[in-house]
């Protein structure tokens, strides 16, 4: 929580990371930037010795002690209790996406799945904003197309979901992603 809590306030002080999202990605609603914790890794975390392996065993920090999430807006998923499970990291200046290492784990805006029977479903976080920025509240994001996980169904069964609205890219990936 305090690395998340870090990374939230450099975004905060952030332009170059700001305008990534509201000039780059249309994303320029200052509640998202709080109601999911998005936040922006500098390089700078700062690094307490006995913490240290901790960072590295989650995948904050690589093995060499690199952030593996620099220079990267920070998307946290979650459970639907609103708990921080993993990160999900998009380079602000290169297409590269970053994760936690390991399998995905939690849904971006879990608690969706609490607020309503109707969900969207897009194939990433940065489209899942888009849709919640517009109005649509009650939106999940895959890890991708081939991003539907154990969490997704266990989210959907656990709360009844009664309709899923598929939002992919209308490509070739999109489409087979939804066909699948």
């Amino acid at each position: 929580s305090s690395v998340l809590d870090h990374y939230s306030t450099t975004f905060k002080n952030n332009k170059k990371a700001q305008d990534y999202l509201s000039i780059g990605r249309g994303l320029s609603n200052p509640e998202i930037y709080d109601r999911f914790r998005i936040g922006y890794s500098d390089g700078f975390l700062p690094k307490q010795n006995e913490l240290i392996q901790s960072l590295k065993d989650i995948g904050i920090l690589t093995e060499d002690g690199y952030e593996l999430f620099h220079d990267c807006v920070i998307f946290p998923a979650e459970d639907m209790d609103g708990n921080i499970v993993s990160i999900y990291g998009r380079h602000t200046q290169k297409k590269i996406h970053r994760y936690n290492k390991g399998p995905h784990k939690g849904v971006f805006n879990a608690r969706a799945f609490k607020a309503s029977q109707t969900i969207y479903i897009t194939e990433a976080i940065i489209d899942a904003l888009s849709l919640y920025q517009i109005g649509i509240r009650e939106v999940v994001s895959l890890f991708g197309t081939n991003g539907l996980t154990d969490d997704h169904i266990k989210c959907m069964k656990d709360t009844l979901t009664k309709e899923v609205i598929l939002a992919l890219d209308n490509d070739e990936a999109g489409e087979a992603a939804a066909e699948q």
